[in-house]
């Protein structure tokens, strides 16, 4: 089972850092929407712990 979690105002210059998370953590980032402000709204699937 995964667990979704929704991060917001995210800057350009630490979507790499939160893909290499999701990935460490077992999972992936699979959304990227930018915002109005410059920044992004992503979206990272990870295991849910049991």
């Amino acid at each position: 089972m995964m667990e979704t979690l929704v991060i917001y105002n995210v800057p350009q210059s630490k979507l790499d850092f939160y893909r290499d998370l999701a990935k460490t953590l077992g999972g992936q980032m699979t959304s990227t929407a930018p915002e109005t402000d410059g920044e992004f709204t992503i979206v990272i699937l990870v295991p849910k712990d049991s």
